[in-house]
Order: C-alpha cells, then structure tokens, then sequence
C-alpha cells in the first residue's frame, strides 16, 4: 500500500497575518492506518495552532489525544518554525523532527533542531519551544522528511544530508520553486532505478 502520512501546512499565527507557521509531519510506517493517523493530527493540530495559540500547549494535548487513540509503536514525527514580518527572529519547535536548513544569502549554513520526542509516544510529554534565532533576509529556509535524504540508490547507499545542503546552496539565489524542483530532481537522479519506498515531501521558503 503506498499511501502516505507526510503532512504539512501553513498556518496563520497572528490576527495582522504578520507572523506564519510552516508546519510539517511525518508518520511511521505506510498505508491506510498512517494516512489516518496523519488526517487526525492535522485535524487537531488544525484546531489549535492557528492565531495566538501556545504551539507548545496544543502539541501536549495533541500528543495525549494521540498516544490515546493510535496502535502502540505508531507515532508522528512533527516540526513548526513560526516567521515573523516585524523582524528577522524565527522561533520552533520539533517533536522529534529532522532540524530545519537555513542557508544564507552567502551561502552559509545553520540547522535549527529539537530535543523533544515524536506525538503519540509517551502521554503527558512537556514539549519545549526554542528560540528566538535571527536568520538574514534572504535566507532559504527548507523543512523536510527522511523520505528526501534516505532514498537509496541501486547500491544501497543513502542520500544523506549532505547531498541535499550542496543542492540548496547551489540554487539558494533562484527562486524557491525551482530550489524545491532542483532537490526533488538530484534525489531521483541519485537514486536512479532503485524502487523508491518513502514520500518526498518539503517545504521551501525564503526570508524576505
């Protein structure tokens, strides 16, 4: 079954729209029951990561509500990264997410990661915000899942990090279409004709 649960969003965080929530998730495993899993958490996290909400708040209720009603062992991956028009100060927060890239104007290059665990894990999980970081203007921002840096090709050898920083750096001055459209193209030129066995999804963005 190759349905997936990656997700992800863009939510308004303040009532001026001055302030924006990149958000995205990854479930475990493949199939109805991650497609599902991925509905009901977009669902409530729909419900309250929206205009002047604590993200950190709803992703602690959002977690109870999931370790509650999913199967044992299935959990989401989850990462929010909030922009602010007013100033150049990012804030975040990652259940258990792969860190945000940022890569500068200059070509520069910083990661911006999480200590918490994934949703449904463990019940009653205190999540922690970070922040605030500066970033420039005209930095790239991109979020993405393991589905990116984990392909394979035909030798079995994984994509990795790396390989998806030099693409960003490469075209960080296009636009952020085209950055998106240069990732999705090295990856499947690195994996070649080996079966593809996860999604590829991300979010591309620039600082303006």
């Amino acid at each position: 079954d190759a349905t997936g649960g990656d997700y992800y969003d863009f939510i308004q965080a303040t009532d001026d729209d001055k302030n924006l929530r990149l958000v995205l998730g990854d479930v475990t495993g493949h199939g109805i029951a991650a497609a599902l899993m991925m509905a009901t958490a977009r669902s409530l996290l729909r419900g309250g990561v929206k205009c002047g909400d604590d993200p950190v708040q709803r992703l602690y209720d959002v977690n109870n509500s999931l370790v509650k009603d999913t199967p044992l062992g299935w959990f989401m991956t989850f990462y929010c990264l909030e922009l602010s028009a007013d100033s150049s100060e990012i804030r975040w927060i990652s259940a258990g997410h792969d860190a945000a890239i940022v890569v500068a104007v200059d070509g520069s290059v910083s990661e911006f990661e999480g200590d918490d665990i994934p949703l449904g894990v463990n019940e009653n999980w205190a999540f922690t915000g970070k922040g605030p970081a500066t970033i420039a203007h005209g930095s790239v921002i991109v979020l993405g899942t393991d589905g990116i840096w984990e392909a394979r090709n035909t030798k079995g050898e994984m994509y990795d990090k790396p390989r998806l920083i030099e693409v960003i750096q490469k075209n960080r001055t296009r636009a952020v279409e085209d950055i998106c459209d240069a990732i999705v193209d090295a990856v499947l030129e690195f994996c070649g004709d080996a079966p593809r066995t996860d999604d590829i999804t991300m979010i591309v963005a620039r600082r303006s």
